[in-house]
């Protein structure tokens, strides 16, 4: 597999989310280095790509320092709750040949599931959406035809059906490994930043016309 030549950066990573990337990686046979917001960046050359899994509100300045290093990036999503800053994401990224991608791991999560967005029928029933309110649900929301999304705070227990098909935690989990496997083989199954964008723009829409905070 593309990759075990490589080392990868994982900004965040003694975070939840930076801890899962971590996992994969090794699991993977790909080597990482790990920093946190405040720690000391490595040299360039120590590492070929980074994966960006800090909160929200710092992802912005990160993916601008990373396309100044001209490495190219996989962050969480969303990547901005600033359309004017994906937009400057993307100026930035086409102008120094950086690729930059929004992690997916909805599109992966079953194996007949359609990956384009507007197509699938999503339900969700789960008490905590996450700690940034209706920004959790970006990937469904733009993965979903609107008019097929249910989303329900009310069970204890995660439920998910895609497309009528039960969608399982280990299903999620799975999804994560096979995203970067994907970054690593065929880096155009995921998302750009050009989604990132669109998402976002259907996630307000979304959310204002059905008074979610």
């Amino acid at each position: 597999m593309q990759g075990k030549n490589e080392t990868i950066l994982v900004v965040g990573f003694d975070g939840n989310m930076g801890r899962r990337y971590t996992a994969i990686l090794k699991y993977l046979d790909v080597d990482t280095i790990g920093i946190d917001l405040r720690d000391k960046w490595p040299v360039p050359s120590q590492y070929t790509r980074a994966i960006v899994a800090t909160p929200i509100d710092t992802h912005y300045k990160i993916c601008k320092r990373l396309i100044q290093l001209k490495k190219d990036f996989l962050c969480e999503k969303p990547v901005s709750k600033s359309n004017n800053e994906i937009r400057d994401l993307i100026r930035l990224c086409k102008f120094n040949g950086v690729d930059g991608r929004m992690v997916c791991n909805w599109a992966m999560v079953l194996p007949r599931m359609t990956h384009g967005i507007n197509e699938n029928k999503i339900f969700i029933d789960y008490y905590n959406s996450g700690n940034d309110g209706f920004w959790d649900y970006i990937q469904p929301v733009y993965l979903s035809k609107l008019d097929d999304l249910i989303i329900r705070k009310i069970s204890p227990v995660f439920k998910c059906k895609i497309n009528y098909q039960s969608a399982k935690s280990e299903c999620f989990d799975l999804s994560y490994v096979k995203i970067i496997r994907f970054w690593f083989t065929d880096r155009n199954q995921l998302w750009t930043l050009s989604d990132a964008l669109a998402a976002n723009i259907k996630l307000l829409q979304w959310a204002k016309k059905n008074h979610v905070k």
